[in-house]
């Protein structure tokens, strides 16, 4: 029957001397013959061609699918990309829209376009042809040049595409409530100005607040009376200047009662123009971190305070270690002077006394007795030198730079070493102990330069700033390979340069030792000044 009736129709078509390609498009029959008769008998047939083809040309090229009924609803004309969507050839003009099939599986085109001709409402709807792309129709009434409503005109926009990308936009919101609605972490959105408009569970959640509460500022109370300005103040500035919100702050925690510290950080999320749309951020709950910080600082400190503790108590041991090495040192020599070098004496006059009496006796005794006085005489010349040695007197009324002195003395009479000393600003020193440590170091090392550096001259530098005692040993003789040196004070140690470095730093100094085969030896000693006092 469809068949028959689209035959028919070409028949007629045929008969009226058109061609169903272009009615399609075009004028219909009847609409043609009186434009033709019109612009005939004004002369005007070459325009109506014109406007024909104008209007060809305007309905392909818009590439929009198009269709044309009447006041009842018949097919008048329609554009080439309608066959994509409808069953429909040029014969099936004057056909009702009804009896045409189309791919979009619901009947409600020819209900929509009664409704638009019946109240001249226009309707938009969107449609899905079932193979996977979405139109928008769209429903239009529209009028004869007299302004009456001749018929409707039905288009249909394919906006696959869009569809996907809400599809997608819904999916990622969708997405994002799921991850804001199971994160552990609090996440909330505010508007471009940083105002909170939308509620956020998370937080609500963690501080008990309403939508009530929260909204605006109100977020502000729940953040601990200590941090309310200065997370107000760091909002404020990254709010207006766009920048990465990131600081810490406490929050107030409703299932526990009490404040605990979060790491907040919120992003702007502008638009393709560049300008802020909104914010996001989130709170993350760090108090045990926080605290486990905060008891590490405090573990700290007091581990500190401790060292320091035991650092001025091995350095008080040390003080009491180098008193009593000078004590005994004092000891022993007091004993060489008051016993020994007594009992020495003694002996020496009772053997004057006896060369007196054998003088005019046998010769071979009285050499014996020569040569016991000779021996007596060294012996008490070594002993006092050992007791001058050991515990030499300037070193209790006098200070650092007159000891210096006295050793410069001394290491040339008994050890024919020239010693330069020069003082730049001499230290007073009321600390004995550190005062007998740096002048036996300093003995220590002229000791060496004697026996290993191979040169009979060295030199003392002493001087004072406002932080250290400095006192310089240098000498250019042999000089000495540090490693190997390291290596033999651990097999051997001894009161040597890696001990006295050792002694130096429980008194808060160090030894630089700055030393080459060949080209002599620097041993630089500093001491906080502050255990001392200029000598103003």
């Amino acid at each position: 029957m469809q068949q028959n009736e689209r035959g028919e129709a070409e028949r007629q078509s045929a008969s009226r001397g058109e061609h169903s390609t272009d009615v399609s498009i075009g004028a219909s029959a009847d609409e043609h013959t009186v434009l033709k008769t019109f612009f005939s008998e004004r002369g005007e047939t070459t325009e109506l061609g014109q406007f024909s083809s104008a209007l060809h040309t305007l309905l392909t090229a818009t590439d929009i699918a198009t269709l044309f009924l009447d006041s009842d609803l018949r097919i008048l004309r329609f554009t080439p990309q309608i066959v994509t969507l409808f069953d429909i050839h040029a014969a099936d003009r004057g056909r009702p829209l009804s009896a045409v099939s189309h791919r979009f599986g619901c009947a409600s085109l020819s209900d929509d376009a009664n409704r638009v001709l019946q109240h001249q409402i226009p309707i938009d709807r969107e449609i899905h042809n079932g193979a996977g792309r979405w139109h928008l129709a769209r429903v239009r009434p529209y009028c004869s040049t007299e302004g009456d409503i001749s018929g409707v005109v039905i288009t249909f926009v394919d906006i696959t595409k869009h569809k996907r990308h809400e599809d997608q936009l819904l999916e990622s919101e969708e997405r994002f409530r799921v991850l804001v609605d199971t994160s552990a972490q609090i996440i909330w959105t505010t508007d471009a100005d940083g105002v909170v408009v939308e509620g956020s569970r998370s937080w609500q959640e963690f501080t008990g607040q309403s939508f009530a509460q929260f909204c605006g500022a109100g977020w502000l109370d729940a953040v601990h009376p200590d941090d309310r300005d200065h997370a107000r103040v760091q909002w404020h500035r990254c709010v207006e200047s766009g920048a990465p919100f990131q600081t810490v702050f406490r929050v107030f925690h409703a299932p526990s009662g009490r404040y605990r510290w979060t790491d907040v950080r919120a992003r702007a999320l502008r638009g393709p123009d560049g300008e802020i749309r909104s914010w996001v951020g989130m709170n993350m709950d760090i108090n045990e971190q926080k605290l486990a910080e905060r008891a590490l600082k405090d573990m700290n400190e007091t581990l500190e305070v401790r060292v320091e503790e035991r650092t001025a108590q091995v350095r008080d041991l040390a003080s009491r270690l180098t008193m009593a090495e000078q004590e005994e040192r004092r000891r022993v020599s007091q004993i060489l002077h008051d016993d020994l070098q007594q009992l020495l004496y003694g002996i020496q006059m009772k053997m004057r006394m006896l060369q007196e009496k054998l003088a005019a006796g046998d010769q071979t005794l009285t050499t014996m007795v020569v040569d016991t006085q000779s021996w007596l005489a060294e012996a008490i010349e070594m002993t006092r030198q050992l007791t001058v040695d050991l515990s030499p007197p300037i070193l209790k009324t006098e200070g650092l730079a007159e000891s210096l002195e006295w050793l410069q003395r001394q290491m040339y009479q008994l050890h024919a070493l020239k010693v330069s000393l020069h003082t730049r600003r001499a230290p007073y020193m009321p600390n004995e102990d550190l005062r007998v440590l740096l002048f036996q170091t300093v003995r220590e090392l002229l000791f060496n330069i004697k026996k290993h550096a191979g040169v009979d001259h060295a030199e003392i530098e002493l001087d004072q700033n406002d932080t250290e005692i400095l006192v310089r040993v240098i000498d250019h003789g042999r000089g000495f390979d540090q490693k190997i040196m390291q290596a033999e004070q651990d097999e051997a140690p001894g009161f040597g340069l890696i001990s006295s470095r050792e002694r130096l730093s429980l008194f808060g100094g160090a030894m630089e030792i700055h030393s080459v085969p060949g080209d002599g030896t620097s041993i630089l000693i500093r001491v906080p000044s502050e255990r001392c006092h200029t000598n103003a």
